[in-house]
């Protein structure tokens, strides 16, 4: 049965000569391996905690290079490697990590050279320098020099010479996935094309690979990884390439330990036909118990974390009221400044001393609610009428002190805020005490019948005051004289003033008594129909006296109409356009 394609070199890249000088393990483990970080190969650009760290790893890698003899059958070259990786780190806060590694192979069979036997590989040093991370951790980079030192012999088969080299490291970790992709370069002092064509030489590297965390503690992963030499040989395979899978647990201690195997992509030099291997690690873990950020030996309150909000952080201890205005900094808009608690604004916990940014501190300003010039004592005159808003009656109208600043535009003596009809007059023989101030006129438009006059009741009662039945007289004559109108809703209306449910009622009384009248006077019962709206349905502001007057009032709503036989234009009670 002849061996798989993926670890097979062909017989005309490896000489017979045993005076060789060439690396044919080209497993290296990342720097960050015992950081924790979760990458294998690849170099994390996370650094990891403060501090020292280091690990071991063991493995096993079989038939690394495999030749065909003269009888073209299969011949390892090197059969079998056994190394120990040893590795230490020491990471400078966020700054850079500084990792050292020598790989100790505890046995080395190489029938090419004749080499059998335990040896020292080449000393690794190298360091990671972040250059940028997102906040979320979903990604990072980082530049990372590095430089081989031979310490193996060349015989053995693992020594690259004098070798340096720059990899330039992404990764990052969203939710539970994580993700490694390098790309390097390492130019050695043993190129192929001068050394026999055993090794790769100068290489072009490319790590990729991505992790799943189970849980805080266990992770498994999926790296592959791909050599391309920069000098060709003879037979053209300076090549290699190689997956791993594996997996990784560690504690809160800092301990750690890694175990997985893998196995050849393609065809080349340093591709075994499979390798197994393990790992010890463990990373100096500065306790946070709080995860504050501050370690516990310096942490006032060791469990129970620090706001870090700007004040007072270094002390370690949960700043909940940083002004002591009894509102928790998670709903002060100002934390650090104590609330004035002046009525206006409280809940906000910012002091307030022009609450009506008027220039006029509150302590010296009349209407400190309310912005005005200083000129009036801090209070507004929004109609500069001469009377401050606080005694203006209608304090966005111009008006007379007569009428306690309000206007009365028809000049009819009663004021605009109790005129019904602002902008035409009363009758002169009303009396203005007691008028609304409207013409009074009734009339047929295609939607309703309108009247120019309020239909009154004793206040708070549903009882239609007499003063109304000259009105309700003068609505007869004109339902009477348009009898297209088929059907009308009487609407009784409020305002917002007193319970809803009181006001709803007050309103259908209201229209009952409107429709009661008309029918004791001759209208069909069939004609009309009564509703209560109660507050809602308002035609004016219920915020201002006019507003609620108006809106406290009967409307006549058409709802079925027949055919007109005949025009209906009289001056009074006629139909309008």
């Amino acid at each position: 049965m002849q061996p798989p394609r993926s670890w097979i070199l062909l017989a005309a890249a490896i000489p017979t000569s045993p005076a060789l000088a060439a690396d044919v393990d080209l497993f290296e483990p990342a720097g960050s391996l015992a950081s924790g970080q979760g990458s294998l190969q690849g170099e994390s650009p996370v650094l990891g905690d403060e501090g020292l760290s280091g690990g071991i790893l063991g493995g096993f890698a079989r038939d690394a290079v495999v030749r065909r003899g003269a009888t073209g059958d299969p011949q390892p070259a090197v059969s079998s490697l056994a190394p120990v990786y040893l590795q230490g780190s020491w990471t400078s806060d966020d700054l850079f990590r500084f990792d050292v590694l020598l790989p100790v192979y505890a046995w080395v069979d190489a029938p090419l050279t004749g080499f059998s036997g335990p040896t020292l590989g080449d000393l690794r040093l190298q360091g990671s320098f972040p250059l940028w991370s997102a906040d979320s951790g979903a990604a990072a980079f980082a530049l990372v020099p590095r430089i081989g030192i031979p310490t193996a012999a060349a015989s053995t088969l693992v020594t690259r010479g004098m070798s340096a080299g720059l990899v330039a490291a992404a990764g990052g970790r969203m939710g539970s996935l994580g993700w490694v992709a390098d790309a390097g370069v390492s130019l050695a002092g043993n190129d192929p094309l001068e050394d026999t064509s055993v090794g790769l030489g100068s290489v072009v590297q490319l790590v990729g690979g991505g992790w799943w965390h189970a849980s805080d503690t266990l992770r498994f992963g999926l790296e592959t990884d791909l050599g391309l030499g920069l000098a060709r040989t003879e037979a053209g395979a300076n090549q290699s390439g190689t997956v791993h899978g594996f997996a990784q647990a560690t504690l809160p201690s800092g301990l750690g330990a890694t175990a997985g195997l893998g196995t050849g992509t393609l065809a080349g030099i340093g591709t075994p036909r499979y390798r197994l291997f393990a790992a010890l690690t463990w990373a100096s873990v500065l306790h946070d118990r709080d995860a504050d950020g501050l370690v516990d030996d310096v942490d006032g309150c060791p469990d129970e974390a620090e706001d870090l909000d700007g004040f007072e952080d270094a002390d370690g201890c949960l700043d909940a009221d940083n002004d002591a205005d009894t509102i928790a900094d998670t709903s002060d808009a100002c934390p650090d400044e104590a609330e004035d608690r002046d009525g206006f604004e409280d809940a906000d916990g910012c002091p307030d001393p022009d609450n009506d940014a008027d220039t006029v501190a509150d302590v010296d300003d009349a209407c400190p609610d309310e912005g005005g010039p200083a000129a009036l004592g801090g209070c507004p005159d929004q109609d500069a009428d001469g009377l401050i808003d606080r005694d203006d009656a209608c304090p966005i109208l111009a008006g007379l002190a007569l009428y306690d600043g309000c206007p009365d535009r028809d000049e009819d003596g009663v004021p605009d805020p109790r005129d019904a009809c602002p902008d035409e007059p009363r009758p002169a023989a009303e009396d203005p005490e007691t008028s609304d101030g409207c013409p009074k006129t009734v009339y047929v438009t295609a939607e309703e019948l309108k009247i120019e006059e309020r239909i009154a009741f004793l206040t708070g009662k549903h009882t239609l005051h007499p003063a109304s039945y000259p009105l309700l007289d003068k609505i007869r004559d004109v339902l009477q004289a348009n009898n297209h109108v088929a059907r009308l809703e009487i609407q009784g209306h409020t305002d917002n003033v007193g319970p809803a449910d009181y006001n709803l009622r007050l309103s259908q009384r209201r229209a009952d008594s409107v429709r009661a009248y008309l029918i004791e006077q001759g209208i069909a019962p069939g004609r009309l129909v009564s509703q209560g709206y109660g507050e809602r349905a308002p035609l004016f502001t219920n915020r201002t006296e006019t507003g609620r007057m108006k809106n406290r009032r009967v409307q006549f709503k058409i709802l079925e109409q027949t055919p007109i036989l005949a025009d209906s234009t009289e001056e009074e009670g006629g139909q309008r356009p």
